[in-house]
């Protein structure tokens, strides 16, 4: 928060946040494009034939799940596909989490044949929940994640996800940071979105 920062603030010390602005911080910032990840990445289930797309989302009081609700909600809308209420389940961002939205999804009704989860984590969890109810991904329900974490080329099937590049996040994060450092006067906070890539694996 600002308060926590005040004291860095005070003396002067060039600041560069990641991911996520920091309202009343003069800061700048590096992130991925949270809306169109999802947009893309529930684009790519539509565009498989699903036509009953379901979201697991992070805490929508977030920034970051609230903008991936968006641009998952913006693709349904291109596709003139309408979700029901019932097919937008919160995950907490947790394995766990993925597995209790994917469980309710099950019960919801009829079933969704697609699910864009809106990290890797609660994707897994939701895989598990799937495969222990003896659901076949892809054929019955693809599933579709955000992170590309080490796990999500592991677990079976392996899932298809968007690649956040975090090295070029730190790159660029390091390289505004030293430009502050050198210049002063470099003018007012900046903000600087990297590209992201669809991973396409077995899941979707």
């Amino acid at each position: 928060t600002a308060a926590d920062l005040a004291p860095l603030l005070k003396v002067g010390i060039p600041l560069v946040t990641i991911g996520t602005r920091l309202e009343d911080v003069p800061a700048d910032l590096v992130s991925a494009d949270d809306a169109q990840m999802a947009f893309d990445a529930t684009s790519h289930l539509i565009g498989t034939g699903r036509s009953r797309v379901a979201t697991i989302c992070g805490p929508t009081l977030s920034t970051v799940g609230a903008r991936r609700l968006e641009g998952f909600a913006a693709a349904c809308r291109r596709a003139r596909h309408k979700v029901p209420a019932r097919h937008i389940v919160n995950g907490d961002w947790t394995r766990d989490g993925g597995y209790t939205a994917m469980t309710e999804l099950l019960r919801s009704g009829r079933r969704p044949d697609g699910v864009f989860a809106a990290n890797d984590l609660m994707a897994i969890g939701a895989l598990a929940a799937l495969r222990e109810r003896g659901v076949r991904v892809p054929e019955d329900v693809a599933v579709v994640g955000v992170d590309d974490i080490d796990a999500a080329s592991l677990v079976s099937p392996a899932l298809t996800t968007v690649r956040i590049p975090a090295v070029e996040i730190g790159r660029t994060a390091g390289r505004m940071l030293l430009e502050r450092m050198g210049n002063e006067d470099i003018g007012p906070r900046r903000k600087v979105m990297v590209g992201h890539e669809l991973i396409l694996r077995e899941s979707a």
